[in-house]
């Protein structure tokens, strides 16, 4: 906010272009950074998934099930609301 702080200040809105863009591409830059973490953190998710899945077909027990399938549904609804919160569209 300072640099738009500063901006503002120029006589000229000629002036005032050319540093409006730099502010822009370093958004820009970081929404990418940003992009290429969530597509990480998506992976090594799936990956979690897959794996728990496989752990969880694995179980005989009826009662064991319940519980884990209590506690997964517990993340999903804690991820679901943080999700809505912060007006994210990816679905679980």
């Amino acid at each position: 906010m300072d640099r738009m702080d500063e901006i503002s200040e120029y006589p000229s809105s000629k002036d005032k272009i050319e540093p409006l863009a730099e502010i822009l591409n370093d958004i820009d830059g970081e929404l990418e950074k940003l992009e290429a973490d969530r597509m990480v953190l998506l992976y090594i998710r799936n990956s979690v998934m897959r794996e728990a899945s496989k752990i969880f077909q694995r179980i005989d027990d009826a009662d064991a099930r319940r519980v884990i399938s209590s506690a997964i549904d517990k993340h999903k609804r804690g991820i679901e609301g943080i999700s809505k919160t912060l007006n994210l569209r990816c679905s679980i």
